[in-house]
Formats: C-alpha cells, structure tokens, sequence
C-alpha cells in the first residue's frame, strides 16, 4: 500500500501546472496521498475528472485499479483510462491496456460505453463553455469599442481631435512689398 500511494503521489507531483481554479482540488489531493489517505486523494480528484481534467481522470482511473484507498473497479478504472486516452494524455493508454487484460469483452464494451457517453455530454457541456467564453470576449471588445469610439467623439466635439493646433509660426514671415511709388 505505501509503495502504490508513493507512486500516486510521484505521478502527482510529475503532473506540473494546474489551472488556477482546480489548484485547490490538487493541493487536497496531494495533501491526502503525502498522508497516505488515498480515499480522500481520489475525493478531490473525481469532481476534476468530471469537470475535464485529464490529469485527474488519469489518477482517478490509476486508484480505481489499485484499489488502493478505494474499492477496486477495473470497468470505471477503464472508462476513466478511456476518457483520459480520448482527451489526449499521454500515459493512459498502456494503462487502460493493461486494465483491459483484468476485463472480460463485455465489460470492457460497457466502459467504452460509459465513455463514449461521458465524452458526448462533456463535449456539450464543455462546447457550451467556450461557446460563453467567445461570447463574453465579444462583447468585452465591443464595450472596449464603444467607449474608444465615444472618447473620439468627445474629443472631435471639444476641438482636441488629437491633431496639433496650427500655429503662426507655420505661416511664412512678414511678406515684403515694394513701395508704390505715385
């Protein structure tokens, strides 16, 4: 048991940058394996996996198939392994190979389901976000417009335009004339 939470606590600590707002999850879970309560580690990381964090569906897939600190699943261990390969990490997929060796094909075929269905609705979910994100970029540039364009005109209105006022020195000098003569 020591030597499976100090391997979840190296794969943690090799995980490097987190985003600010799953910071706080991290550092519990990190806290948590250092203890050895690798039941409250796997607490923390599950509302990060369900939110998207590869990171965290790789760890909580990895004490799923330990068991370690939480019941042994290896169907949830290969459907969290899956959505972790889907999202691009890098080590989950010799993982979930070897987690698929512990299932029969209809488990194994149950957790792609799984997956697949997690995948699908976080893509909603996760298209939506962003979908907000542009949306609110827009209308922060637009307001950002609006007030340039309002500064501009209050300036127009006021006579500093912003253009340098001509002065008399850019008139030439004294003209000289010949003296009329009668």
């Amino acid at each position: 048991m020591i030597r499976a939470t100090a391997r979840a606590f190296c794969i943690l600590l090799l995980l490097g940058a987190v985003s600010s707002d799953a910071q706080a999850g991290w550092d519990e879970a990190r806290a948590a394996l250092k203890a050895g309560k690798t039941g409250t580690a796997y607490r923390e990381l599950l509302p990060l996996a369900e939110d998207g964090d590869k990171e965290a569906q790789y760890m909580v897939a990895y004490l799923l198939s330990t068991g370690n600190g939480v019941k042994r699943n290896y169907e949830e261990s290969y459907k969290w392994y899956s959505i972790a390969v889907a999202r691009g990490h890098k080590s989950a997929n010799a993982a979930r190979g070897y987690v698929r060796k512990k299932l029969n094909f209809a488990a194994a075929a149950e957790a792609e389901r799984k997956a697949r269905n997690w995948l699908r609705e976080w893509g909603v979910k996760e298209a939506m976000r962003q979908s907000e994100e542009r949306i609110e970029e827009r209308r922060r540039r637009l307001e950002e417009k609006e007030a340039e364009d309002a500064d501009s005109a209050d300036n127009e209105a006021d006579g500093t335009g912003g253009e340098a006022a001509e002065t008399a020195t850019d008139t030439p000098a004294a003209a000289t004339t010949e003296p009329v003569k009668n």
